[in-house]
């Protein structure tokens, strides 16, 4: 009998199952050819704890939100994250931004980042799942009412909904 932490299988559950990778392929494969599917693999939830705090929906004030900004929708190079001390309350603006790597890949970056929140004694924190814009700033970066000369991606996209603009 099959043990499930047997050292020579992975925990890979087919129909409640445990199988090698090798024979897991070879029942997809037959599956596929039978019934015209394949087996869906299943996503791991995210190890960022800003994520995970997210999930845990509102928890009272103080709320940090936060907001990633890139070139694309592929790359972060700005991150941007507000206090709001109780309702009504103008936000703390911190900001933080990487040149050459993805801003949420670089482990310092999380560490000022819980450190900032935990000063802050945040109870709730709220993000979206992708990045939301240009990280250049309307009339700073760049004249008020433009578009970014240095980012031709964001041009015709809404940042919210991310479908294009006509």
């Amino acid at each position: 009998m099959l043990k499930p932490r047997d050292n020579r299988f992975v925990d890979l559950i087919v129909f409640g199952l445990h199988v090698t990778p090798t024979s897991a392929l070879i029942l997809q494969l037959e599956l596929h050819q039978r019934f015209a599917f394949t087996l869906m693999k299943i996503k791991a939830r995210s190890n960022n704890p800003l994520k995970k705090r997210a999930r845990r929906g509102f928890r009272g004030f103080p709320v940090a939100t936060v907001a990633l900004y890139g070139p694309d929708d592929r790359h972060a190079n700005k991150l941007v994250i507000g206090i709001i001390n109780h309702e009504g309350a103008e936000p703390e603006l911190r900001k933080w931004y990487s040149e050459d790597a993805d801003i949420r890949s670089l482990p310092n970056i999380e560490a000022e980042i819980q450190t900032f929140i935990k000063q802050h004694g945040v109870l709730s924190v709220s993000m979206v799942d992708r990045i939301i814009g240009c990280p250049h700033e309307e009339g700073v970066d760049y004249a008020d009412g433009k578009t970014c000369p240095e980012c031709p991606f964001w041009r015709r996209k809404d940042r919210f909904t991310g479908e294009m603009i006509s």
